[in-house]
């Protein structure tokens, strides 16, 4: 799978907002230290899945995410519900909606450059 590395605090920032195609299969960010960091559909045109990593091994996914039915979340993004891990990680995968279910995606599975 074909992914982009969200690297610098814009690009953590923005993720995949604001894009109305993937360009790659989806969009990682490693972080350095472990975390519940927290991830919203700001600026989001595309419905996403999320999958939270620990190491490189899927501690948990959020599926089918939709884009806010509105451009009001632009004003006012603190009303955007916000989705935490269920643990700390140190990465999160941002991917089509639908990927989690057709790759049949489960807990403590490891994702490697292969996968």
């Amino acid at each position: 799978m074909g992914v982009a590395l969200a690297e610098g605090r814009l690009a953590r920032l923005l993720g995949m907002s604001f894009r109305g195609a993937w360009k790659k299969e989806g969009m990682l960010f490693v972080f350095k230290k472990q975390g519940r960091y927290p991830f919203w559909m700001w600026g989001m045109r595309l419905p996403i899945d999320l999958v939270w990593l620990k190491k490189r091994t899927v501690v948990g996914f959020e599926e089918n995410l939709q884009p806010p039915a509105s451009r009001w979340h632009l004003l006012f993004p603190f009303l955007l519900r916000r989705y935490r891990p269920p643990e700390a990680v140190d990465g999160v995968l941002e991917v089509p909606a639908g990927f989690c279910r057709q790759n049949r995606l489960k807990r403590g599975e490891v994702l490697d450059a292969q996968n």
